[in-house]
């Protein structure tokens, strides 16, 4: 029997059964553009045409119509990176009020009196107000380490769905677990936080895998990544609101607003991650095999090892913007732990006053990803990143002196919810925009896992520069304005990156950043 479907643009392709998974596999390596019987022409610059993988050939998933701005012109593994990125967004926003409660739980346990002198509390040798940047700094480090052997399960397995799978199931559950917020278990819920943030990075690199691969139009890439940013800030905007309206009507502690808001998000990530992954991402072949020589476990650390080398010796544009990107997103994933630490160990702030400051927050985020396209449309993908960068240098400065002394007066705490929120709406889009756009033909997985790696090997820092400058007793407004200094950092790198249509044309004929053991020199593609 043969299997007759229609692809995006209307050409007809005949293949067997036995076919199927060969299919996938050049579709993963032609930046999910689909099989045509005409020769492809490159479109990676971007013009009006739009290349997406349509997914004509699979059935259209249950209530897919009623999605609305999540069907991305039948695309449905953009319509389940947008459902998976709103999930992670709840589950972000969610951890916010559980560190909240599990900062007051670990002053209290350190202090259950409440005589001592909150400056000499300690809690397993640490301020209580450490606690949760130790975690972050611990477990950070622990991702870094993993994410090689992650990496190459996504290259060369067939896993990569399965285990987006398995990891969002995990996460399920963690969260349901969750709901249970008391005293008596704080430092089994505050494990639990850094086992999910362990299955949270695996489960981001298995999500982050599929993004190269929805289109290679420079313009289609930017208004994905805006939508996607605009759609996880809308979430999380929503869920905030909830809440906001369910403190106005009943005045929850910290603790009780952190097991409100558990409830809500394990309801929702079971509802979208289970949409997202059982009818919306699609099984991929692997991007390779093995290498001879090699096996699973080591193949990733070489193939880091090789890759740096390589691209620090023949691609220093490259090597410049990786550099920036793992300055930046230090900070972007270690900010909302240290968020939450200063606006409970510093500011003070209640239930309902951390609520708004978020709610803040997400209202000027959501604006600020409109901004990116307008970045975009007036700049190339470099320049906007350095606006980006340094709108987040200026947020940080200025909010730093903003809240300038402890139990700082709540409407100047709004003002920084303001800045941040803006900043964090810009950023992200240009960000991924920037990177997806030097990713050569035929190696979307590859590098995207590149991305993701190089936003978790500093991951840890900014983390154990603030726990250390905190037990030091030097002021915490000062502590957060040191994380100005790897957006600085990120600027400088990425300006040594050179023309960024020199960087494009590179990407279109290939890098030399590939040298097997066996070969003396190769390039990509």
């Amino acid at each position: 029997k043969i299997k007759i479907c229609s692809n995006n643009r209307g050409n007809t392709v005949v293949m067997s059964p036995d076919d199927h998974e060969s299919v996938e596999q050049a579709d993963s390596r032609n930046n999910g553009v689909s099989l045509d019987n005409a020769p492809q022409k490159d479109d990676s610059v971007g013009t009006s045409q739009e290349v997406n993988m349509a997914d004509d050939t699979r059935p259209t998933p249950p209530g897919f119509r009623f999605l609305c701005c999540l069907k991305f012109n039948n695309n449905y593994n953009a319509t389940g990176w947008a459902l998976d990125g709103s999930a992670r967004g709840f589950l972000i926003n969610s951890n916010l009020y559980l560190g909240f409660a599990i900062v007051k739980f670990a002053t209290y346990a350190a202090d259950p009196s409440g005589v001592t002198d909150p400056g000499d509390l300690k809690i397993y040798g640490f301020k209580p107000s450490s606690i949760l940047t130790n975690m972050q700094f611990s477990v950070g480090l622990i991702s870094a380490i993993l994410m090689p052997l992650v990496g190459s399960v996504v290259d060369h397995t067939p896993l990569r769905w399965k285990i987006g799978v398995v990891t969002a199931s995990i996460l399920v559950l963690i969260n349901g677990f969750q709901i249970a917020v008391m005293q008596s278990l704080w430092l089994a819920i505050l494990v639990s936080q850094g086992a999910q943030f362990l299955v949270y990075t695996v489960h981001n690199v298995m999500q982050f895998a599929y993004l190269p691969e929805l289109t290679n139009n420079v313009q289609i890439m930017t208004k994905y990544n805006a939508a996607f940013n605009s759609i996880q800030f809308g979430s999380i905007f929503a869920n905030v609101l909830f809440l906001f309206v369910v403190a106005l009507i009943y005045d929850p502690t910290v603790p009780q607003l952190a097991m409100i808001s558990q409830t809500v998000v394990t309801v929702y990530l079971t509802v979208t991650f289970g949409y997202a992954w059982k009818y919306c991402f699609n099984k991929k072949a692997p991007f390779s095999s093995v290498p001879k020589g090699s096996n699973i476990l080591t193949v990733g650390f070489k193939s880091i090892y090789n890759t740096a080398r390589r691209i620090a010796i023949h691609e220093k544009s490259l090597m410049w913007l990786m550099i920036s990107i793992i300055l930046s997103e230090a900070v972007l994933n270690s900010f909302p732990v240290i968020f939450v630490t200063v606006m409970s160990s510093w500011i003070g702030l209640n239930a309902k006053e951390m609520l708004t400051s978020n709610l803040i927050l997400l209202a000027c985020a959501l604006p600020g990803s409109a901004f990116s396209v307008a970045l975009a449309k007036r700049f190339n993908p470099k320049v906007a990143q350095q606006i980006a960068l340094s709108l987040w240098v200026l947020s940080i400065v200025l909010g730093s002196l903003v809240i300038y002394e402890p139990k700082t007066p709540t409407p100047y705490v709004y003002v920084t919810s303001l800045l941040w929120g803006t900043s964090y709406g810009v950023i992200y889009p240009c960000q991924r925009t920037l990177w997806t756009m030097v990713v050569p033909p035929g190696k979307a997985t590859e590098f995207m896992g590149y991305y993701v790696f190089c936003g978790k090997i500093l991951e840890w820092l900014p983390s154990l520069t603030f726990s250390i400058m905190n037990e030091l007793d030097i002021p915490m407004n000062f502590s957060l304005m040191s994380l100005s200094v790897f957006f600085a950092a990120a600027i400088i790198s990425i300006s040594r990156m050179g023309d960024f249509d020199e960087l494009m044309a590179r990407a279109k004929t290939g890098y030399v950043i590939r040298v097997p053991d066996e070969v003396e020199r190769e390039t990509l593609p």
